[in-house]
Parts: C-alpha cells; structure tokens; sequence
C-alpha cells in the first residue's frame, strides 16, 4: 500500500474482472437455458397427448398394424387382433365388429368411428 491506494499483489491483477466476466457467462448461460425450457414446456403443452396427432381417416380393411396404433387407445397387441382379424375375415363389413368382445371391445366401434373412413355398405 503506497499512498493510501492498495494494488494487487503481483500477477493477479486482472483476477477480479476474470471472475466477473465468468459469473457474467453463467448468468447468461442460465438466462438463455431457461428461456428454451420455458419455450419447450409451452410447445409441449400445445401438443395433443401421444405427440402424434392422427389427421386422417384410415381405411379399417387396409391399414397395417403401425397405422392403427396412432388411433386412441389401440395399442401394438390390440391393432395386431385387429389385422388378424380382418385377414381371417376377409376384410370388415361394418365398423360395428370392432365391438367384438374378441378384437376392441364393446362401444370400440362409435369411440373409434372418426378415425377410420366409412366401409362400404355399412349403415353409419
């Protein structure tokens, strides 16, 4: 201390403004990583459940077992019953077997009825 003004001891003159240029970083840092968790959960939100929305009608006698798992509450094991069905069938002729205690279930056939295109001949 010469003169009533101390100075840092040699070689570490520039320690004080280092440590605030790094506090400065990571406060930005933190800032920016912040923002994009907030932007992500908003979006997130945004998102119908299942990330996958379905927004076309399939064709029940067509669609494989990936096409039918993006349908509500069909799953892999229930769109398999559903394919091996149809193939000993011969295809469906009413939305309505889809009730079948066997393949989805009762009232399967109204709760899924948006999701797949109208079979020929079939009164709905």
């Amino acid at each position: 201390m010469a003169d009533g003004i101390e100075t840092a001891p040699p070689g570490r003159e520039g320690l004080h403004s280092g440590w605030t240029a790094v506090a400065a970083l990571a406060l930005t840092a933190l800032a920016v990583l912040g923002f994009l968790w907030i932007r992500e959960q908003r979006r997130a939100a945004a998102e119908p459940p299942g990330g996958t929305e379905l927004r076309l009608r399939l064709d029940l006698n067509a669609a494989g077992v990936a096409e039918l798992q993006l349908v509500p509450g069909v799953g892999a094991s229930r769109a398999e019953r559903v394919v091996e069905a149809r193939r000993r069938r011969g295809g469906f002729r009413r939305l309505a077997e889809l009730d079948e205690p066997a393949l989805l279930g009762p009232g399967a056939a109204e709760r899924l009825a948006p999701y797949f295109q109208p079979l020929p001949g079939d009164p709905r």
